[in-house]
């Protein structure tokens, strides 16, 4: 049900594609983490002091490093489950074990220079780029015959790992002009992983992620809205998509999702990526409706009815929807009606149970096992609007197998 059945060639260009834009994604997440970061009692009573800075961080960025080569073997490896047509899984582990490490020493690089830092942003494009330009030539049957060397003998392999030492030696040399600012600029987003990973409660993480959009918008000019009521409040959501850059990428890239899939994966895998799509646009979308379901202050504030609140916030999710569903309709035509149909709103549902769910609350029903308490009534705060998600994929899938 979900094979991928393709030529021999043509899925080795898209396990390449695959991982282009995995390794685009893991790059902007080393960005994003810092790479290399300390906590603020550490930057407070050691660094700040007279000591060697170089020698503090390198066992740290050594063990960067080796977590870099595992994501690079781990990728690679999941990328060849996918594409079972590439046989030598270990030779693109290699090369994606040093690609891997080389973009965790740029990442570096980009914490000690200004210049690097704002070359990041093209690098991490160009990597977008390269891996869905592939995917797009591979889906179009445009890929040369001959595919990228796959021999770790080869003279690229060896210039690969080449590469790959010298930037890991050169960023352990200059690893001591690592700034405060740099270290501890990442802080917020750490501290929000560890509280929501400890606590099971992606609010923590969800809020620094939203305070650092805020921050990355700057200052901006102070403007009124015209009108009152109902258009005032999707104005205001407008505005928040206008500043909000990054949300207009998260629907670009949701929209074609679906045809990648189509070219090399099932009818119900192209269902599912849609759905998965259309409620990552809607999720993206709908801040002032978590904002105005998770404060009720804000909500006295702006008067009104709760019900009336929630739905005037409504419409923005509901158009992005709509609009990812139109674009990648063509690719599950093919589904029926009934399977297309039910996309859009099986995750205008699951957005608007996730965003109206009230904070967690951590007392409750709580197993009993062998092994430890299992906090049941947790887990179902936590899959209010997953689950709606899940039926919906569970609709989708019924209604296709009975065709």
């Amino acid at each position: 049900m979900f094979s991928v059945s393709i030529d021999t060639v043509v899925g080795q260009w898209y396990a390449w594609a695959l991982v282009l834009i995995l390794a685009a994604v893991s790059m902007q997440l080393f960005r994003a983490l810092g790479p290399v970061s300390a906590e603020a009692g550490e930057l407070a009573w050691i660094l700040s002091g007279r000591v060697d800075r170089r020698a503090a961080l390198t066992l740290r960025i050594c063990g960067l490093t080796t977590i870099a080569l595992a994501m690079g073997v781990g990728t690679a490896r999941s990328v060849t489950f996918v594409f079972p047509t590439v046989s030598d899984w270990w030779v693109l582990g290699g090369y994606a074990a040093a690609g891997w490490s080389g973009l965790l020493s740029i990442a570096v690089f980009g914490q000690i220079f200004v210049t690097v830092r704002r070359l990041l942003v093209l690098l991490i494009g160009g990597l977008w780029a390269a891996g869905f330009g592939i995917a797009v030539a591979a889906a179009s049957n445009t890929v040369p015959a001959e595919v990228f060397p796959m021999s770790l003998g080869s003279p690229t392999a060896v210039l690969t790992a080449g590469v790959a030492v010298v930037l890991f030696v050169a960023a352990l040399r200059w690893s001591g002009r690592i700034d405060r600012a740099a270290l501890g600029g990442s802080t917020d987003l750490i501290t929000g992983i560890s509280a929501a990973c400890t606590a099971l409660d992606p609010s923590y993480l969800s809020g620094a992620l939203e305070a650092r959009r805020w921050r990355r918008v700057g200052t901006v000019t102070s403007r009124g809205f015209a009108g009152t009521g109902v258009g005032t409040l999707i104005a205001a959501d407008l505005r928040r998509l206008r500043r909000h850059r990054g949300t207009w990428t998260v629907v670009g890239a949701a929209s074609v999702c679906p045809y990648a899939v189509h070219a090399v994966g099932s009818p119900v895998l192209v269902a599912i990526t849609q759905l998965v799509a259309c409620f990552v646009v809607g999720m993206s979308c709908s801040g002032g409706l978590r904002d105005v379901c998770g404060s009720a202050a804000l909500r006295f504030a702006l008067g009104g009815s709760d019900i009336r609140l929630r739905l005037c916030h409504l419409p923005i999710p509901a158009l992005a929807i709509l609009g990812v569903w139109l674009a990648s309709a063509p690719a599950v035509y093919s589904t029926g009606w009934g399977v297309l149909v039910i996309a859009p709103l099986g995750a205008l549902v699951a957005v608007y149970r996730a965003r109206r769910r009230p904070p967690t609350q951590l007392g409750g029903v709580v197993l009993e096992t062998g092994l430890g308490r299992v906090p049941l009534d947790l887990f179902r705060q936590l899959l209010t609007g997953p689950a709606a998600l899940v039926a919906a994929g569970a609709v989708q899938v019924a209604l296709l197998l009975l065709r």
